[in-house]
C-alpha cells in the first residue's frame, strides 16, 4: 500500500531530528575502517549503485538510500545512511520527482554540507517525458525513466563523467566500464527486437494490452518497445488509487486480460492476492522496478512478455 506524501514528510522529519545533533556538531569522516582509501558516493536506488560498480568496480564506497525491492513511495532511510550521505563526495539523485526524493530533499537539503555535490541525473540527459497514470494524474510526467535501457545508458554516461572527475587516474578503466554497461544495455535491445520479430500483429493503433499493478513501466512498454516495432498499451489496475483483488480482477477482465505484472512491493504480489488471481485464471508475473540490476530485470521482463504474448496469441487463434 502506497503512502501519501504527508506521511513521508513526517517520517523524514523524525529521521532528521534523530541525526540533527550529529550533523550540526560533528565533522563526519568519509573514510572509515577498511574503506579509508575510497571516497563515498550516495545514490537513491540500487540500480544506480550497480551502474557505479559496473563502471568503477569497488573504487568507491556506495551508499544506497532505498534498498532494492522497496517502493520509492515510502521511506526506509535510517539515521546511519543519512549521515553517510552527509559524508559523501557526490549524491546522485534521479531527479524525476520521485516521491521519496522530493520529500527527502525538501527536508534535508539545507543540512547537506556544501562539500556534497548533488548531481541530478535526469536533468543531465535528454529524454521524452511520458504522462503519468499514477493515481490518475494524467497531467504529470511519469518518474520511472530508469525502466528504459536507453535512459539508463544516458545516466550511466553522466555517472562515468563524474566518477572520472573524482578519480581521474582511472579514466581509462571507467570509460571501458561504461562501454561494457552500454553493451549490456544493447543486449536488452536485442532481446526486445527478437520479441518484436516473433509477435508482429501489434500496431500503434492496435497495441497489445499489458496489465500492471503499479504503473511503473510506461517508458519500457510504450516508448522503448515502440522503437523496436512492438507496441504495448500499459493499463494499471491502481491508476485511480489502491484496489482490492476483486476490483483488480474486474479491471483485468474488462480489458480482456489474462495476466498481470506486479512489483514485489505491490499488494498484488502478496500470496493471498495471487491466490485469488490464479483461481480466476489470471497469471501473475512478478518483476521489480527497483531491482539492483535493472538490465537483468528488464531482460527477465521481456522473457515474461514472451510467455504472456505466446498465451495471448494462442488463445486468439482458437
Amino acid at each position: 500500500m502506497l503512502m501519501k506524501k504527508s506521511s513521508i514528510f513526517l517520517i523524514i522529519v523524525a529521521i532528521v531530528v534523530l541525526i540533527g545533533a550529529a550533523a550540526a556538531g560533528v565533522v563526519l569522516s568519509k573514510n572509515n575502517g577498511d574503506n579509508n582509501d575510497r571516497e563515498t558516493v550516495t545514490v537513491t536506488m540500487g540500480w544506480e549503485a550497480e551502474i557505479i560498480e559496473d563502471i568503477a568496480g569497488d573504487d568507491f564506497n556506495v551508499e544506497v538510500m532505498l534498498p532494492a525491492g522497496t517502493s520509492p513511495h515510502v521511506v526506509y532511510s535510517t539515521p546511519s545512511n543519512v549521515a553517510n550521505l552527509y559524508n559523501s563526495a557526490v549524491y546522485f539523485e534521479v531527479g524525476t520527482d520521485v516521491e521519496w526524493e522530493v520529500a527527502f530533499l525538501e527536508d534535508v537539503k539545507e543540512d547537506i554540507p556544501d562539500s556534497v555535490e548533488i548531481v541530478n541525473l535526469s536533468e543531465s540527459i535528454a529524454y521524452v517525458g511520458m504522462m503519468s497514470e499514477e493515481y490518475g494524474e494524467g497531467d504529470e510526467y511519469d518518474a520511472h525513466i530508469w525502466t528504459s535501457p536507453e535512459y539508463l545508458t544516458e545516466m550511466a554516461k553522466v555517472i562515468e563523467e563524474k566518477l572520472t572527475a573524482l578519480n581521474p587516474d582511472h579514466a581509462g578503466e571507467y570509460a571501458a566500464g561504461l562501454e561494457g554497461y552500454t553493451a549490456a544495455a544493447e543486449k536488452v535491445g536485442d532481446a526486445m527486437q527478437a520479441l518484436a520479430d516473433r509477435y508482429t500483429t501489434s500496431t500503434a493503433e492496435s497495441p497489445y494490452v499489458v496489465m500492471v499493478w503499479h504503473p511503473a513501466w510506461v517508458y519500457f512498454l510504450q516508448q522503448y518497445a515502440a522503437d523496436y516495432g512492438i507496441y504495448f498499451d500499459m493499463v494499471s489496475v491502481e491508476s485511480n488509487g489502491d484496489v482490492t483483488a476483486d476490483k483488480a480482477i474486474e479491471i483485468i477482465e474488462n480489458n480482456n486480460g489474462s495476466a498481470i505484472f506486479v512489483s514485489g512491493f505491490d499488494e498484488g504480489s502478496t500470496d493471498a492476492v495471487k491466490e485469488v488471481m490464479e483461481k480466476n485464471g489470471i497469471t501473475v508475473y512478478t518483476i521489480d522496478p527497483t531491482s539492483e540490476n535493472m538490465l537483468a530485470a528488464l531482460t527477465e521482463f521481456i522473457g515474461d512478455l514472451d510467455g504472456y504474448l505466446g498465451d495471448l496469441t494462442a488463445t486468439s487463434s482458437e
